[in-house]
């Protein structure tokens, strides 16, 4: 293993356990209203063109992979306006317990604490339609997430290593504490030092064994010969990364290569995975077009 990689496993899931599943509960049973049938896909459609948003499908969150809630509730908050009318026509039309329950939760007039959270919250407060003991039931499941997100930190983190003394870089009060001018010319500087004229060899060093003896280097008044270049670094040594992405691509890859599609080979499947990347670079399938070239090759060759 890297010695300059910290690896810390992860603490979103321990800590959402401890919210309620009201919503990931409600994204579940709309993703499965549609799934079950065709003329509701369709007929969400015409709501959609109605209120001039994207035509998408409403998606369906993997059961293990916590991560596809994020895409399930953009899209959702993308179809805000066609999901409510749709439902409430649907709940005259065709009533149904499960319809009800989706359309009251869609509805609710206090449904969204952001930034101004506290103001948020007052207003709640204040509302004759928010029960005492909602409000306290809401108040118990944030302290219970904050309490579950501080002790799973605690348990991953050993804060007596000297790396975590970088993180103070973050730190609003000495955040912005460097001089643009300043650190171009410390850059120029450091590029041209002569590592042969300093007393080891800087150069064959690893990384933060190399940054180390180059933030160690003074001017003869005592003063750091790096100090705004040091923020710098330190800032990207901390860089955080996350295996999401790669989780991603496996799911993908196991929609592709199917049991009924277990021959393809390699070639093909990356081809597939640049086509779905472009695609979704350019706004989704129905903002894709495709160029003259396109239209003119013939993929599958002239017959004999």
């Amino acid at each position: 293993m890297n010695p300059n990689i910290v690896c810390i496993r992860c603490s979103c899931h321990l800590s959402c356990l401890k919210l309620p599943r009201s919503v990931e509960d409600l994204l579940r049973n709309i993703g499965a209203h549609f799934n079950r049938s065709s003329l509701r896909r369709d007929k969400l459609k015409e709501f959609q063109c109605f209120f001039n948003t994207e035509i998408h499908r409403i998606l369906s969150s993997a059961t293990p992979r916590w991560l596809s809630l994020k895409a399930v509730v953009d899209r959702v908050l993308e179809q805000y306006q066609p999901l409510k009318y749709y439902f409430r026509e649907t709940l005259l039309e065709d009533p149904s317990v499960t319809t009800e329950n989706i359309l009251n939760t869609i509805l609710k007039s206090h449904f969204y604490i952001g930034v101004a959270a506290s103001e948020t919250f007052n207003c709640l407060k204040s509302s004759s339609d928010v029960s005492k003991t909602d409000l306290e039931n809401f108040l118990k499941s944030c302290l219970q997430f904050y309490v579950e997100l501080v002790t799973q930190i605690k348990e991953r983190f050993n804060f007596r290593d000297s790396i975590y003394d970088l993180v103070s870089i973050v730190d609003p009060k000495i955040a912005q504490l460097f001089h643009q001018k300043s650190l171009h010319n410390e850059w120029r500087r450091h590029a041209l030092l002569d590592h042969k004229s300093l007393n080891s060899p800087l150069i064959n060093n690893d990384v933060e064994k190399y940054w180390i003896q180059i933030f160690n280097l003074r001017h003869s008044n005592d003063i750091p010969l790096f100090p705004n270049l040091k923020i710098v670094i330190q800032f990207l040594l901390l860089l955080p990364f996350s295996n999401a992405s790669v989780e991603s691509i496996f799911s993908d890859l196991f929609n592709i290569k199917t049991d009924h599609r277990n021959l393809l080979d390699t070639n093909t499947i990356k081809a597939i995975f640049f086509s779905k990347k472009g695609i979704s670079n350019e706004e989704g399938i129905n903002a894709f077009e495709p160029t003259k070239d396109m239209l003119r090759t013939s993929i599958w060759g002239k017959k004999q």
